[in-house]
């Protein structure tokens, strides 16, 4: 067994580490209790689905779920924002496709 010294060192190393998740609000709370200097990450795999299962539960069109999805992550999305100006502006564009074409989303102009 370490002595305490070495137990406590390695418990601040764990402490600043960097933490991907889902965005469950479970798990972000867990890890902001018990690390709380630590980084927490969504992963962009689960992100996907998470809008994906979204926006098909408020009946969008496939369509229309597959375009939110191209605004949001892909090449020219807006998860790939390099500055705060290319954000505001891809988030802008998606804000106004969401209201045109499925109102029933307008949550995400909170979210994003």
């Amino acid at each position: 067994m370490l002595d305490s010294s070495v137990q406590a060192s390695e418990l601040k190393l764990l402490d600043r580490m960097i933490i991907g998740s889902d965005e469950e609000a479970a798990i972000v709370k867990a890890t902001r209790v018990a690390f709380p200097d630590s980084k927490h990450l969504y992963c962009i795999i689960h992100c996907q689905d998470n809008v994906r299962e979204h926006t098909i539960k408020t009946g969008a069109e496939l369509k229309v779920c597959q375009e939110i999805l191209r605004m949001l992550f892909g090449d020219i999305g807006v998860a790939l924002s390099v500055d705060e100006f290319m954000f505001e502006d891809r988030r802008a564009v998606l804000i106004q496709h969401v209201n045109q074409y499925c109102p029933s989303l307008n949550t995400i102009s909170v979210r994003v």
